[in-house]
């Protein structure tokens, strides 16, 4: 391997690859524009319009144009037709996003496109994405707000000297990009799967029993209150820096809905009492701080952790509830309007304290009937984490 072959390489290829600036690939290169949106006549054409908000990052093949201009709005605006298979490469506005263009476009003013090809289009595409993706991690921490035509097109990358080599790698990545959509595909139908399940397992507001239910389950659910099932404390304090200690602990911050596992984040020198150690099938719920971090819940599964600050831990009573079951209610609880409701008017945060949290009423069935949904929530997230 020197820097001009790779180390892994397809069998029957061999010879150097060859530096070339971007626009030593490109016949002809293209900027953009933006027809005015005062005049109807420019808009709703045949012509596809792409904007920096049609492509997704990290996704070079699949870009679904909003939308579309006339042959006026084209001729009246510094916007240009650019043929298909060409690379539309995003240089203002969400720099780092890259697409190849399989039909005939045009684009806003946040982009540059090479255009008319000498290497395989698919392979440049993958390139051009790998260099500057490399370049803005690169630069990490640093906001990037452009680059311009004659730093993009100065650009080098490494390209085989034959088409097929081009052709074999980008082969190979198209199939891999294939397979990464797919799974993104299914999870967003699971992750909906999930919300519409949640919304017929548990009973509407007003009623006893739900839409959907398994078989062999009849009785009415019985209402409760949170408080009569579960022992609700509040987290442990203790050294507020996180230093190399013996205790782990875990906050608000690690705490996200969807995930069962709780990331560990840090330590304390603080000495927790046994009180704070969670026990495997313990929830925390987020009580206090921000509208982004309030009634978050989780479930843990490890032993021996202390709970930090801003965190209630509800610790389940035996045969009561189900440890999965209770954090399935909570996914369909309005953690929002329930701060809201219970704000505590002593400080500028929203939050929920013990005392309004024991209150929250819970319907619930009998206990073999929490086990059976519980499971089957468990099963939706455990498959939605093998595909995130």
């Amino acid at each position: 391997m020197n820097e001009k072959t790779p180390e892994i390489r397809f069998e029957g290829f061999t010879g150097d690859w060859e530096s070339k600036k971007l626009r030593e690939i490109a016949g002809s290169t293209f900027g953009g524009g933006t027809p005015s949106t005062l005049v109807e006549d420019y808009w709703n054409g045949d012509i596809s319009w792409i904007q920096s908000s049609d492509l997704k990052e990290h996704d070079v093949i699949n870009v679904i144009p909003k939308k579309h201009i006339t042959k006026t709005g084209l001729k009246n605006s510094a916007t240009k037709l650019v043929s298909k298979n060409s690379v539309a490469i995003v240089t203002r506005v969400g720099v780092g996003k890259v697409a190849l263009m399989p039909f005939e476009y045009a684009t806003s003013q946040d982009f540059i496109s090479l255009s008319n090809l000498n290497i395989d289009s698919l392979f440049c595409v993958y390139c051009v994405y790998k260099k500057i993706q490399s370049e803005l991690h690169a630069v990490q921490g640093t906001t990037i707000k452009g680059v311009t035509k004659e730093e993009l097109l100065n650009k080098i990358i490494q390209v085989p000297a034959t088409i097929e080599e081009q052709q074999k790698i980008s082969e190979f990545f198209r199939v891999f990009d294939e397979d990464i959509n797919l799974n993104k595909t299914k999870l967003e139908k699971l992750k909906e799967l999930k919300k519409g399940y949640l919304q017929q397992i548990f009973p509407k507001d007003g009623e006893s029993v739900p839409q959907l239910r398994f078989e062999g389950f009849n009785d009415d659910w019985e209402e409760k209150k949170l408080g009569e099932v579960v022992n609700i404390s509040s987290g442990f304090m203790g050294d507020s820096t996180l230093k190399d200690g013996e205790y782990k602990l875990t906050r608000i911050e690690t705490i996200s809905n969807g995930i069962v596992n709780i990331e560990r984040l840090g330590f304390s020198n603080s000495k927790p009492n046994e009180q704070y150690k969670l026990n495997a099938g313990d929830i925390l719920y987020s009580n206090i701080n921000s509208v982004e971090h309030i009634g978050k819940v989780a479930i843990f599964n490890e032993y021996d952790i202390p709970v930090y600050h801003g965190i209630n831990l509800l610790r389940l009573e035996p045969t009561k509830i189900s440890p999965y079951f209770l954090y399935a209610f909570f996914l369909t609880q309005d953690a929002d309007n329930w701060a809201k409701i219970h704000a505590n008017k002593a400080i500028s945060q929203a939050s929920i304290n013990q005392a309004d949290l024991s209150t929250l009423p819970l319907y619930a069935p009998t206990f073999e009937e929490q086990q059976k949904i519980g499971e089957f929530f468990l099963n939706l997230d455990e498959q939605i984490k093998l595909l995130s």
